[in-house]
């Protein structure tokens, strides 16, 4: 695989306010939510218009780095461990209630999404294992919604996938030892594998539902300098978004994955 299996169909240019964004999600054919490090604050940005048209301010500064949409409700992952959920109000500030979860910053929580089938949040870890620090691979555990509860038990472990061919061509070919750092998980809608974002790396993953690699995917590096966040829509569009970088502007892209539905 290469950086020329990945189609990008359209990007977006974002405002210099999420020039370091960290997570995106589709409300609508219209309006991406998005979040960004050190701000607790949801952006509803234009797909249309290309604007911010609204923000939700849910608490003050934190390392932000997931979101979820579920009905009327968000639910934001903080680094340290710490998950929000945000009921928005039509005119009012929106009611926050704060998980603290058992997880702690050395853990490095970066992923989340939503499993329907179950009720719950699977939640990622990007550093550090709860239960096997030193094994191979990254766990993964569930929060229920139910009952707002998470158990310290892996639901599951994505697998360490194995040395790729870096993708820019000063390095074409070459192997070379890399860290496997989660930044994001996704899970498509149909077929129910799971999009994993190496942000690090600049590497798109795709595994089955318990974690197993299946197929990788080098980014470029120039568009996708720290790749965070991915979503998909409804009919399995997918949208990956990226950090701008040292120079650059945050983006968010649609993008289309060779062999992929």
């Amino acid at each position: 695989m290469n950086a020329s299996d990945v189609t990008i169909i359209k990007v977006w240019e974002l405002p210099q306010e999420l020039v370091e964004i960290s997570a995106n999600v589709l409300i609508d054919e219209q309006r991406m939510a998005c979040i960004q490090d050190n701000a607790g604050t949801i952006y509803m940005y234009n797909l249309h218009s290309k604007v911010i048209e609204q923000k939700i301010v849910f608490t003050g500064k934190g390392d932000f780095e997931s979101l979820v949409h579920i009905d009327n409700t968000f639910y934001a992952l903080r680094a340290d461990g710490y998950l929000y959920k945000i009921t928005p109000g039509m005119k009012a500030e929106p009611v926050v209630e704060t998980f603290d979860l058992p997880l702690t910053v050395e853990n490095d929580t970066e992923s989340m999404f939503y499993d329907a089938t179950a009720s719950r949040l699977l939640i990622g870890v990007k550093e550090k294992n709860m239960v096997n620090a030193n094994a191979p691979g990254k766990e993964v555990y569930a929060f229920d919604l139910r009952t707002n509860t998470m158990s310290p038990n892996p639901v599951f472990t994505i697998e360490e996938p194995g040395d790729i061919a870096t993708p820019d061509a000063k390095n074409k070919g070459k192997k070379k030892d890399r860290k496997f750092k989660p930044s994001e998980i996704a899970m498509h809608p149909s077929t129910h594998e799971l999009y994993i974002l190496n942000g690090p790396l600049s590497i798109l993953l795709v595994a089955d539902k318990l974690g197993k690699v299946k197929k990788q995917y080098p980014l470029d590096k120039r568009l996708f300098p720290q790749p965070e966040g991915l979503c998909f829509s409804t009919s399995g569009e997918l949208y990956l978004s990226s950090e701008g970088g040292n120079h650059g502007r945050g983006i968010i892209a649609l993008v289309k994955l060779a062999g992929r539905e």
